[in-house]
């Protein structure tokens, strides 16, 4: 027994930290979300499954145990969110609930506590995109609301001031997104502009500057959809081409340079969506092939080498969906299989 005993130890700890591909009832995931620990999936029948770091109950399965496979949340769900420390997901009647970290009124429940389960907190909700610790949600008018921290004018009022209930924005969006650690936000418009406004110390807002906003500014036309990174951003516009704007000290940005920019360059075309982690970007090309570029230590994007991309490196075919976390990457196939590959977990 004293013999067998750190074997058993060893790969216990194994079984809850390394990563893994995932494929446990393979052909039934429908849609990804990551956040900076933690991962969301979303299968066909709209039940809501979730995995990775808990401490702030960002799981949402009423505990703060770290889960190395997902373990379901919630059932009629349509869309979700995951940011720092909390997640966000929306039901087939348009409710928002919320749970996870609290502190600085990320919920928008009211309060600062953190919740281990879901709590509603608004109805009428069409998508939802969640910061490190900061949430916006659109509601089916095209009403854009925030609320949690505004230490950088994330939440775009004007102000610096938080809330821990939901603030109106804007009107006549179409899709929010937000970065997951430093406080900055995208919002794209119903006529296709790309706003911004927050963190900018590094550019990562694409105006040109390194200016904070505490109100939105007009950075691109023409968009299709958005992402954002620790420090930089990405753009998708209607006509397939990906632009990037931002630190590029990882080649994270992907046009062979570590050279920042802040403002929107042309990195490739035929891209159909993308998905930033804290210095990687991850794509899905026209035809369904996966590609990634930037950090790699952890081997996030997936390509089966820890070195560094610095170009746009194809990782398969046949990819439906994919979304980034701090240091890895979740996708799921054409077939409805979910895979992970890189570190979910920090400590």
């Amino acid at each position: 027994m004293t013999t067998r005993l750190p074997v058993i130890i060893f790969v216990l700890l194994c079984a809850l930290v390394i990563p893994e591909t995932v494929q446990a009832q393979r052909g039934s995931y429908a849609a990804v979300a990551a956040g900076e620990y933690h991962g969301l999936v979303l299968k066909k029948d709209g039940t809501l499954w979730a995995f990775g770091n808990n401490d702030s109950g960002e799981i949402g399965d009423g505990t703060r145990r770290k889960r190395s496979t997902p373990v379901k949340v919630l059932s009629g769900i349509k869309a979700m969110a995951a940011g720092g420390q909390h997640s966000m997901a929306i039901t087939d009647d348009g409710s928002l609930y919320a749970w996870g970290d609290n502190s600085k009124g990320q919920l928008g429940d009211g309060t600062t506590a953190n919740r281990l389960k879901p709590v509603k907190v608004l109805s009428d909700v069409k998508q939802v995109a969640c910061g490190g610790w900061h949430t916006l949600a659109v509601l089916n008018d095209g009403s854009l609301y925030a609320w949690g921290s505004n230490d950088y004018g994330q939440l775009g009022d004007g102000s610096r001031r938080s809330h821990n209930t939901p603030v109106k924005v804007l009107s006549n969006v179409k899709e929010v997104v937000c970065d997951k650690g430093n406080g900055s936000t995208l919002a794209m418009l119903n006529d296709g502009s790309l706003y911004a406004w927050g963190d900018n110390q590094w550019g990562q807002l694409g105006d040109g500057t390194k200016t904070i906003r505490t109100s939105p500014v007009k950075i691109l036309s023409n968009v299709k959809s958005a992402a954002m990174g620790g420090r930089h951003g990405m753009a998708v516009l209607d006509d397939g081409s990906l632009y990037g704007w931002g630190v590029n000290n990882w080649y994270q940005l992907g046009d062979g340079t570590n050279t920042a920019h802040f403002k929107p360059v042309k990195i490739m075309s035929d891209v159909r969506q993308v998905s930033c982690g804290e210095f990687f970007t991850m794509t899905v090309r026209g035809d369904g092939s996966l590609y990634g570029w930037g950090m790699n230590e952890e081997g996030q994007i997936g390509n089966g080498s820890k070195q560094t991309a610095r170009k746009p490196t194809r990782v398969e075919g046949g990819v439906k969906e994919v979304a980034c976390g701090r240091e890895f990457t979740i996708y799921i196939t054409n077939a409805g299989d979910f895979k992970s590959v890189g570190k979910v977990y920090w400590r």
